[in-house]
């Protein structure tokens, strides 16, 4: 495949995703990035909104894998949600965005 074969197919499947009308899938995938927990005492969920069950809380300071993000469907309120593993401890939980941050 040629590279501009490449980048015809690429940009027919995003043009999919924004499509009007069209189903689009939630979770969208970003780059790999390192953040840290900026709060004491935030809870981690098992998916991405408050109607998903807590499995545990964390402390300021926690490093934190961000995998991917979604808007929380549990309830649907929108609220940006990350997917990641933290450092050392639980994998592939979901943690509110607005407790994550870039580590300093």
């Amino acid at each position: 495949m040629t590279f501009r074969n490449a980048a015809a197919v690429v940009a027919a499947g995003l043009a999919l995703l924004v499509a009007p009308g069209v189903a689009q899938a939630s979770e969208s995938v970003t780059a790999a990035g390192y953040h840290c927990v900026n709060k004491n005492d935030v809870n981690y969920r098992s998916g991405p909104g408050t109607g998903y069950r807590k499995l545990g809380t964390v402390m300021k300071g926690q490093g934190f894998v961000k995998l991917s993000e979604m808007r929380s469907v549990k309830p649907a309120d929108g609220s940006l949600w990350f997917k990641g593993d933290f450092w050392g401890g639980a994998k592939g939980i979901w943690v509110h965005s607005i407790h994550i941050s870039w580590c300093s």
